[in-house]
């Protein structure tokens, strides 16, 4: 500040520096732009609005978030949307399933997952390994977190030992794609994670949703299990609305998935609004 000064005296009293705080100062524009590039959230050191721009401007993508709760057709809506968008404005479209990113990383072959699972094995017991304990049983690992006798702290554990592997396969699935990117996740608000999608989010229910129930073969005693650790449409906005209000950024569109719908025009709809949203 000092040299800023002596050298810009006349400019002394004209202009005021601020302060960057410690755990900043080494922060520069071209340290944030990198993690821009190679997808890491820059939330802790730029504004949202910030992290969109630069991810439009340097990786030329535009992000969207789908979620909602168990049996409301959400990948569906994924898939639709991606095809009328891509029909009816030209734009390419990719869509990433953050669940699935989970059960690859389940599978994956390398010291860090294993040693993932091996923590997993300690938390939930062995049985939820293979017999050569390179697999995990995910129905037996759902059933287990998913059991009302399952402690939060136990949940809140394994969510910490997957978070990093996640995130990692999450990068790489955005390595390349450029247009919009949507992300799929149902657990996108509970997990404070709408920043990933710089707060631009679609919830998806459904007033059919006992039909898509049924047609998935889902019993009561497992939609129950699932569905009570699950926040509902109305929790889910109301969270991520005040995140929006936070950040001063984002958009959110609820979108009511009727069973039996061809993909027509409530879905065309829906894309003409995403499409807004993100431009």
């Amino acid at each position: 500040m000092a040299y800023h000064k002596m050298i810009y005296s006349a400019l002394d009293g004209h202009i005021e520096y601020v302060l960057a705080s410690d755990e900043l100062k080494d922060i520069s524009s071209s340290v944030v732009k990198a993690f821009v590039k190679h997808g890491v959230s820059v939330v802790d050191y730029a504004p949202l609005f910030v992290q969109g721009s630069l991810e439009e401007r340097i990786n030329k993508q535009f992000k969207v978030g789908i979620t909602g709760g168990i049996a409301v057709g959400k990948s569906y809506v994924s898939a639709s949307l991606a095809k009328t968008i891509t029909a009816e404005f030209k734009v390419p479209v990719h869509n990433v399933n953050v669940d699935q990113i989970l059960r690859d990383v389940y599978d994956e072959d390398s010291v860090g997952a294993q040693n993932m699972r091996n923590e997993l094995a300690n938390i939930l017991g062995l049985q939820v390994l293979s017999a050569d304990k390179k697999n995990v049983n995910r129905d037996l690992i759902k059933e287990k977190l998913f059991d009302s006798s399952c402690l939060r702290s136990v949940r809140l554990q394994v969510q910490a030992i997957t978070k990093s592997h996640v995130e990692r396969k999450y990068r790489e699935a955005l390595q390349g794609k450029q247009g919009v990117v949507i992300i799929e996740w149902a657990q996108m608000a509970e997990m404070n994670m709408t920043h990933w999608v710089n707060n631009n989010v679609v919830v998806v229910g459904s007033l059919t949703r006992d039909q898509f129930v049924k047609a998935r073969g889902i019993s009561s005693e497992q939609f129950s299990r699932i569905d009570i650790h699950q926040w509902s449409v109305a929790q889910k906005v109301r969270i991520i609305t005040k995140q929006i209000s936070l950040d001063q950024s984002g958009c959110i569109i609820q979108y009511d998935n009727k069973y039996g719908d061809d993909g027509g025009f409530a879905i065309q709809e829906l894309a003409k609004q995403v499409v807004e949203m993100i431009s």
